[in-house]
């Protein structure tokens, strides 16, 4: 596609109403309504279904040690932890040149690109921004394996999968996450406590070297968490995750600055938050960090947020239907999301991309 136009502050979002309402990003307009509020309407998780990934510990009222954020005006800083700037001030001025991602981005059919292996469940978990690596992970006879696949350009089929070694440490049926360059891969461990990483030297090749030391800081010392859906961003500075062992329905955690990484600070939307066990869990996040797609367990769709800067919080949504865990590529003009194998082996899913095209293409 040529001629795209990313910049959208000031954006017009259907509402579930079917009534049009026009935001600057950062602010509803004077006596509107958000149009996207998940979780708080009164259909809002009535019909959810179950978590793909499974559930995780759950509990009412704040996180301990880095996972609880003090506050003091806006800014939140996590005790034991640094300040990673997010704040709830009027938003800043629009990023030169726009932003990549387009709210009202409408998405075409998709395009199979592979499907994997029978299993009794298989979660996708990401493609790089260049789209020549895909990772997921799958459950047979309760042991998780993380799995990707390399492939030479965009035109080229996705080699052989290769699993994930098991020296690395075992795995929980989770999201796994890759780093831009495919470089490392991320998922956690079966207690839930840790990550399981590890890391190669070049594309194609093997993961041969752990890497789980860089996700040591993210508590302090003599706390314990416990951790979900990992999500890396594309230029390896931003990491997003779940705390699901907070005391509070603040979940979404984010930590700047790494490898290695520091306790973050949680993302403050009601859209993110947890409701009962049912979470909003990250899939993907733009080249500029100012887009996250994720899956919203409580309406059984995939939603988009959008902020003005990396250091502020997220307070444009949208949904984007039910295209599961979908991940952007660097363009922001393509996803990558996972469908059902249908006619294909039990328990697989198939991945596939589809095409965006912005209301001005």
């Amino acid at each position: 596609m040529t001629g795209r136009s990313r910049g959208r502050f000031g954006v017009t979002v259907a509402s579930a109403a079917g009534v049009l309402l026009t935001y600057a990003c950062g602010s509803t307009e004077q006596g509107s309504t958000p149009a996207v509020n998940p979780g708080t309407g009164d259909d809002a998780g009535s019909d959810a279904p179950d978590s793909p990934i499974g559930q995780a510990d759950t509990g009412p009222g704040r996180p301990d040690g880095s996972a609880d954020v003090s506050e003091a005006g806006d800014a939140r800083t996590p005790e034991g932890g640094s300040d990673v700037g997010l704040t709830a001030d009027a938003p800043s001025p629009v990023p030169e040149g726009g932003v990549l991602c387009n709210v009202q981005e409408t998405w075409g059919a998709p395009t199979s690109v592979l499907t994997t292996a029978a299993a009794d469940q298989t979660v996708f978990g990401a493609v790089t921004p260049d789209e020549l690596t895909v990772a997921w992970a799958s459950s047979t006879g309760g042991v998780v394996t993380a799995w990707y696949a390399d492939r030479a350009s965009v035109s080229d089929s996705f080699g052989t999968p290769q699993a994930l070694a098991s020296t690395f440490g075992s795995l929980s049926l989770d999201r796994v996450s890759l780093s831009g360059d495919g470089l490392r891969i991320v998922g956690v461990s079966a207690a839930g406590t840790s990550f399981v990483a590890a890391k190669r030297s070049a594309r194609p090749g093997t993961f041969d070297t752990d890497d789980h030391a860089e996700f040591a800081g993210l508590a302090p010392e003599g706390v314990t968490n416990t951790y979900a859906t990992p999500l890396l961003s594309s230029n390896d500075d931003t990491f997003l995750y779940l705390v699901v062992s907070s005391t509070s329905d603040h979940v979404v955690y984010q930590s700047a600055g790494g490898p290695p990484w520091s306790p973050g600070a949680y993302l403050s939307p009601t859209q993110l938050e947890r409701v009962g066990t049912q979470y909003r869990r990250p899939s993907g996040l733009s080249a500029d960090a100012l887009t996250l797609f994720y899956w919203d367990e409580t309406s059984g769709s995939e939603f988009i947020a959008f902020r003005q800067s990396p250091s502020q919080d997220f307070s444009v949504f949208a949904s984007i239907g039910p295209l599961t865990n979908a991940v952007p590529v660097t363009s922001c003009s393509r996803i990558y999301y996972s469908v059902p194998a249908n006619g294909g082996p039990a328990g697989a899913i198939t991945i596939v991309y589809a095409d965006g095209t912005a209301p001005d293409d």
